[in-house]
């Protein structure tokens, strides 16, 4: 039987999505990722998705990625991404937010 587990998380960065200087700006970005586990090991899980997600807080996106850091991409990575580095955990769904009003979902089935 598998566990599922939300984890909310939170970090500030700066993004453009115009390629123009005077357009950088800056969100709190809210993450929650959804998993299932096997084994109960919420430290494990928690500290591996913090310890992903630490090196986006104060960065410029922009200089992160390889595509124009919008909400769709930031979140297609997070997703790729944590679920290369989990081995106890599956992703099967991630939200992300930089505004309180939209949030933009990203699960297993749209793969």
């Amino acid at each position: 039987m598998s566990n599922i587990y939300k984890y909310r998380f939170r970090f500030n960065a700066k993004h453009n999505t115009s390629f123009e200087v005077e357009n950088i700006h800056v969100h709190t970005f809210e993450v929650v990722c959804y998993v299932k586990q096997e084994e109960l090991n919420y430290n494990l899980v928690e500290n591996q998705i913090k310890e992903y997600l630490k090196q986006f807080q104060g960065s410029y996106l922009n200089e992160k990625m390889d595509e124009i850091p919008i909400i769709e991409n930031i979140a297609m990575k997070f997703y790729k991404d944590i679920n290369l580095l989990a081995k106890e955990f599956h992703l099967f769904r991630l939200e992300l937010s930089d505004k309180p009003i939209q949030t933009y979902i990203i699960s297993e089935e749209d793969f």
